[in-house]
């Protein structure tokens, strides 16, 4: 049955805003839009948003569900410091409550008007709870193999993985961790295999200082973890290059989702935008960790990339609100128009993980959220970027 949205202002993000508009769902679907004056569908199921701002439903395309437990952990001043708590939270805690705190967040950002996410797993084992929940995404599947010997083992087992899930009717992406922890040969075998199975390739990437110094000389505090694990290579003493000109010299950063991009140059940037890379900020992130650099975000844009928006993890996050992201965003750039951290939010981050949403157009899934424009807001995004949850949600049928 059609059903047909009143909406007080649509934002469609892809194309100016209308105001006193409908939208006309069917199947899942946009199946019209426009002025309110020019609807002619007869429907009996018509809701009534005519207060509201009307967007698409945010893309989250950088979290990690499975550390959702870890939510309200300090950070112990260091990133090297810091991973071996995540570590043992994910050998030590049961499966059945790791499950049920990322039932929670699931809802979480669905509340702050999240329709999809792209969710980093370290194996398919942490695969239900989104798959069994209304979000959309991409299930991004996350090996370690910092010695090139196991790469090939590594290579199948993720291939197997990804195979299996995909038979089970769940989108995949692959992640591998970092160029820290990840081979040269499994980081090109890897990328070779998401464009075989022409899915999603994400990375994190120039993050931390500590994995600048250990990419280009082999040292530091981080080198000092990796050998403690035994993923420190023999003979190990760098790339003698940035960890973005690493990846551009593996040939793997075309189209890649680059997450964090906190400790990037220029030089750095020119690659990225040749590569037509997806750079994806997570400004919670930033302020949990304290980053005394962040991604030069204007820098980007300026050169024509089309950054998407994420929460990363509730380990180092106090939320996973897209609101909250959205606020942080505007904080750290303040003279950066709303405009492009909403299409970040929204159709930049659908794109990087190819779903047929991030915008509302005819054709594409219905997700749709709305916040109530209150009296006294200056202008309708005041609406979205004062909001501490969306009043109306809307999720299209999953494919």
């Amino acid at each position: 049955m059609a059903t047909l949205l009143k909406a007080g202002i649509i934002y469609p993000v892809t194309s100016h805003p209308i105001e006193n508009g409908y939208i006309l769902v069917d199947k899942g679907k946009v199946a019209g839009f426009g002025p309110i004056n020019t609807a002619t569908e007869r429907v009996d199921n018509i809701i009534d948003l005519s207060s509201h701002i009307v967007l698409p439903g945010f893309v989250n395309a950088h979290c990690h569900l499975q550390l959702s437990g870890m939510r309200g952990r300090k950070y112990p001043g260091s990133f090297s410091k810091w991973i071996p708590g995540v570590i043992r939270y994910n050998m030590e805690t049961p499966q059945d409550l790791r499950e049920a705190s990322m039932k929670e967040a699931i809802e979480e950002m669905q509340g702050s008007g999240i329709s999809a996410v792209g969710d980093i797993a370290s194996s398919g084992d942490f695969v239900s709870p989104l798959a069994g929940s209304r979000l959309k995404g991409i299930t991004f599947l996350e090996p370690l193999a910092p010695h090139e010997k196991d790469a090939e083992e590594a290579l199948q087992k993720t291939r197997a993985t990804a195979e299996e899930l995909a038979r089970r009717g769940i989108d995949v992406g692959i992640a591998p961790h970092s160029a820290y922890n990840v081979s040269p040969k499994l980081l090109k075998l890897l990328k070779m295999l998401a464009e075989e199975l022409s899915i999603p390739f994400s990375i994190h990437l120039a993050e931390t200082l500590d994995e600048d110094e250990f990419i280009w000389h082999g040292s530091g505090e981080l080198a000092g973890l990796l050998e403690e694990r035994g993923f420190l290579p023999d003979g190990f003493r760098g790339y003698g290059k940035s960890p973005v000109a690493h990846l551009h010299s593996l040939g793997i950063l075309e189209n890649t989702l680059a997450v964090h991009l906190n400790e990037i140059d220029e030089n750095d940037i020119k690659l990225l935008a040749s590569a037509n890379a997806v750079p994806v900020f997570c400004p919670g992130s930033s302020v949990w960790f304290g980053r005394g650099n962040v991604m030069p975000l204007k820098k980007l844009l300026d050169y024509g990339l089309k950054p998407a928006l994420g929460t990363d993890s509730l380990a180092s996050n106090s939320s996973l609100s897209m609101l909250n992201e959205l606020r942080m965003g505007a904080a750290y750039f303040p003279s950066l128009p709303r405009e492009r951290l909403i299409e970040m939010a929204t159709v930049n981050g659908a794109r990087a993980l190819d779903l047929n949403s991030g915008s509302i157009e005819k054709g594409r899934d219905a997700d749709l959220i709305a916040f109530k424009m209150k009296d006294g807001l200056k202008e309708p995004l005041d609406a979205v970027f004062k909001a501490k949850k969306a009043d109306f949600v809307m999720l299209g049928a999953k494919n």
